[in-house]
Order: C-alpha cells, then sequence, then structure tokens
C-alpha cells in the first residue's frame, strides 16, 4: 500500500512539472483567486444547505469554508404541529481542502470547461437542542465535476460523511433505535462565482 501512495505522489509531482491547466484561476486575463458558492443536497437524514468562500493558492488546490445547516424533510400529511414539536435540524461550520484535476474537456466554441474535484474535510456541529453528547467533530468526503463558464462554477457530485443528524438524540420509546456511527450519503449541486 505504502508503495502505491509512493507512485500517485511521484506521478502527481511529475504530472504538476507540465503546464497541464487545472480549473482556471485566470478569467479574461485577470487572476481570481476567491470563489463564494451555496451547496445544496439530499442526504440520507434529509437536506443540507451550505454556504462558503474559498481561497485557491493556484490552479490545483485551496482552502475553504463555509456555514450551513443538515435538517428533515417533512413527510407529505404530516400534521403540522407534531412535525414542528418533532423537527430536527443542526447547524455545521464546514472545513475543506478542495482539490482539483487538469481539463478534462475544453469545449472552446461554448466557452465551457469541465473539471473533477474532490474535496476532504471536516465539520463542526453542535447537537439538537433535544440531544445530549452528540458528536460535534466530523470527516466528510465530496467528490464530482465541476463546469466553468467565465467565472461560474456549477457542481454535480457525492458526499460521504460520519455526520449524523440525529446524533444525541434519545429513541423515543423502546423499540426505536438511533445508529449513533452511521455514514450519511449525500448528492448535491452547487454554484460558485470567482472574484
Amino acid at each position: 500500500m505504502k508503495r502505491y501512495i509512493g507512485y500517485i505522489i511521484i506521478a502527481m509531482l511529475f504530472w504538476g512539472h507540465y503546464d497541464a491547466k487545472a480549473q482556471s484561476i485566470k478569467v479574461e486575463d485577470k487572476t481570481y483567486h476567491w470563489e463564494g458558492g451555496v451547496t445544496a443536497g439530499l442526504n440520507s437524514d434529509g437536506f443540507e444547505l451550505d454556504f462558503n468562500i474559498a481561497y485557491f493558492v493556484n490552479r490545483f488546490v485551496g482552502l475553504k469554508a463555509g456555514i450551513g445547516m443538515a435538517g428533515e424533510i417533512a413527510s407529505i400529511g404530516d400534521d403540522p404541529d407534531e412535525y414542528t414539536k418533532n423537527y430536527d435540524s443542526r447547524f455545521k461550520l464546514i472545513m475543506s481542502l478542495p482539490l482539483r484535476t487538469p481539463k478534462i474537456i475544453d469545449w472552446k466554441s461554448q466557452g465551457v470547461e469541465l473539471y473533477l474535484f474532490a474535496e476532504p474535510g471536516f465539520s463542526l456541529s453542535p447537537g439538537d437542542h433535544k440531544s445530549e453528547g452528540a458528536k460535534v467533530f466530523n470527516w466528510n468526503l465530496r467528490s464530482g465535476i465541476n463546469m466553468q463558464i467565465d467565472r461560474w462554477i456549477f457542481s454535480l457530485g457525492y458526499g460521504i460523511s460520519n455526520f449524523n443528524l440525529y446524533s444525541g438524540i434519545k429513541p423515543i420509546n423502546s423499540v426505536s433505535k438511533i445508529d449513533k456511527d452511521c455514514i450519511t450519503h449525500t448528492v448535491f449541486i452547487g454554484c460558485a462565482y470567482k472574484f
């Protein structure tokens, strides 16, 4: 396994030696290191909504910080009063390290460029007001594809995390059980603007 990691690192260094173009930080002969965006997704527990800002030190690597929330989605036919009493949502502070590949498609006639990305990171999230001993520190990994049009970036991706919306919440009755060590899967879309 160590040997494969070594090969990957050597390949990345060798690849970076060439003038491979990752998602451009240059648009119309101006350099834009900052991006601000919003991401919305559906996950195993309900929904996510994040607002973020990122600084890219070069075309391949950046630092991203965001705030967001995760919550349940009401079922059709739920009693609104009962739903409001049992509704669960959590605030999140998210930090990640965005990594981008060189261009995989450059559709010059349309001004569209496509790239792959991965964002390993973590989130800090206090428990819900009904929870006790909720897990505050959680890891996450997002990956997907970016489409850049001028200074706009549109994303489609998949994420995985050990974040659990119900962490620290006591079961309602002896029959219900809450899995404290579950993995949350997310499908998301996003939009960002370079500045």
